[in-house]
């Protein structure tokens, strides 16, 4: 879980948040570079549960927000936050 005053950079082909738990919440400020960077990256053995209460989010060109891997479902994103 990120600070709910958190400002996060992510680099060209980097990731700012990395997981293998089952549950991941985001708070704050979330800024991906463009050329493959990820904000936040999942991969745990059951089922996902996602929150995003970021202020912002931005994404660059061919840049993802979030990638989730896992083998089971459902997976739960819950968004109350803005992306650009």
């Amino acid at each position: 879980m990120t600070g709910i005053n958190s400002k996060i950079n992510v680099g060209d082909n980097g990731v700012g948040l990395f997981s293998n738990g089952n549950s991941v919440t985001v708070n704050g400020e979330l800024n991906i570079s463009p050329n493959e960077a990820v904000g936040v990256f999942t991969s745990g053995n059951g089922p996902m549960n996602v929150t995003n209460n970021a202020n912002v989010i931005t994404i660059g060109d061919n840049s993802y927000g979030f990638v989730l891997r896992s083998g089971a479902t459902p997976e739960r994103i819950q968004a109350n936050g803005g992306t650009t």
